[in-house]
């Protein structure tokens, strides 16, 4: 079958590691696709044609939409692949500049408001992770059933066997908690909260939170460390779920507006994960047997949750090992890839024939169910 040109879009190279956009490409080529990344900055990736842009709104408006143009017709994709709603401007442009079909990965549960941009014309797929986060695009966004389609974020366990695992430790060192938190992040400071009535009553852990930017750690460090005076916290800048997993044996994803990319990256790495209930998230987590889901701020159950996962050893390596085999079965590039070309080339026919469209989660049932 003849190979794809696709070109993947985000506003910079670092908002798309978030995901899982190394992992499509580097499939992509294995599979005999060209693809191209166009984002901001001046990060590179190994043998993948870049295209550059400037995408501030006063940039793009002062020649940046015009540099990009340019570059998008020389390269001439067959498909826009949008990681996340942020550089949407630019993908609407490249759309109706040379008429192609445009798919948005959208990892976080939107509200309305945020979400109304993907109610776009020139948008053919809405990529999902799971059926409820589709549920709550169709019944709360609003967008037409026919546009949004379910597939997971994806991940290489080849890829992954080297950096999965532990950084080297002492055998009897106590397990190490990570989480990902932003100032004034109130579900945060409730989980550790939590974890200091554990310190207090001699439950030995240590705990990373992990942050973006030296100005998140100022703001972090003030709230979490000095002023409470925690020992067993500290803090590590990290751009992606990548960077924190081989410091860990725990993953927690408190409540509020979180993400999936994360806990599929965790059960991949045979992390033990203790989740929080929100949307999607008891598809990708089976209670008790992948992982731990907790209800929304109930932080009693977190805490005996945290209690239980730090203290016993053989429970963290059953839930491990179980998530990771799940994974690998659900989330791996190896199910997901092929679903996503047959995406791909899905919308790139309904662009003449779109009658033809079809219902988009049924290329990843299919894949899963083989």
């Amino acid at each position: 079958m003849i190979g794809l040109r696709v070109l993947h879009l985000a506003t910079s190279l670092h908002a798309a590691q978030a995901g899982d956009v190394l992992t499509a490409i580097e499939w992509l080529k294995q599979h005999g696709h060209e693809v191209a990344f166009a984002a901001g900055g001046e990060d590179d990736i190994p043998g993948v044609t870049m295209l550059r842009y400037r995408s501030g709104t006063a940039s793009w408006w002062l020649g940046g939409k015009r540099a990009l143009m340019e570059q998008v017709v020389e390269w001439r994709p067959d498909v826009v692949h949008l990681h996340g709603r942020e550089a949407m401007a630019a993908a609407r442009a490249i759309a109706k500049e040379i008429e192609v079909p445009v798919l948005v990965s959208v990892d976080a549960v939107l509200p309305p408001a945020k979400g109304k941009e993907l109610n776009d014309q020139v948008i053919s797929w809405v990529l999902v992770p799971t059926e409820a986060h589709r549920a709550h695009y169709v019944g709360r966004v609003k967008l037409s059933r026919d546009n949004v389609a379910q597939l997971p974020f994806a991940f290489n366990y080849e890829g992954l066997l080297g950096a999965s695992m532990r950084v080297a430790h002492e055998a009897d060192a106590p397990p190490v908690i990570g989480l990902f938190a932003e100032p004034d992040d109130k579900a945060v400071t409730a989980v550790l909260k939590e974890l200091d009535a554990l310190a207090v009553n001699g439950v030995a852990f240590t705990c990373i939170v992990a942050h973006r930017n030296a100005e998140d750690q100022e703001a972090l460090r003030d709230q979490h460390l000095s002023a409470s005076k925690r020992p067993w916290c500290q803090m590590m800048p990290c751009l992606h779920i990548g960077i924190l997993l081989p410091h860990i044996d725990i993953f927690v994803q408190p409540s509020g507006e979180r993400r999936a990319a994360p806990i599929i990256a965790s059960m991949g790495m045979a992390r033990t994960v203790v989740a929080c209930a929100n949307v999607g998230i008891e598809e990708l987590i089976q209670h008790n047997k992948t992982g731990i889901v907790v209800p929304n701020d109930d932080n009693e159950a977190m805490r005996a949750a945290l209690s239980n996962v730090i203290s016993d050893a053989d429970l963290r390596k059953r839930l491990g090992d179980a998530a990771q085999a799940d994974a690998r079965a659900r989330f791996e590039i190896g199910v997901v890839g092929p679903a996503l070309v047959e995406l791909y080339r899905n919308a790139i026919g309904a662009l003449h024939h779109p009658e033809n469209k079809g219902e988009g989660s049924r290329a990843y049932r299919r894949q899963i169910t083989h």
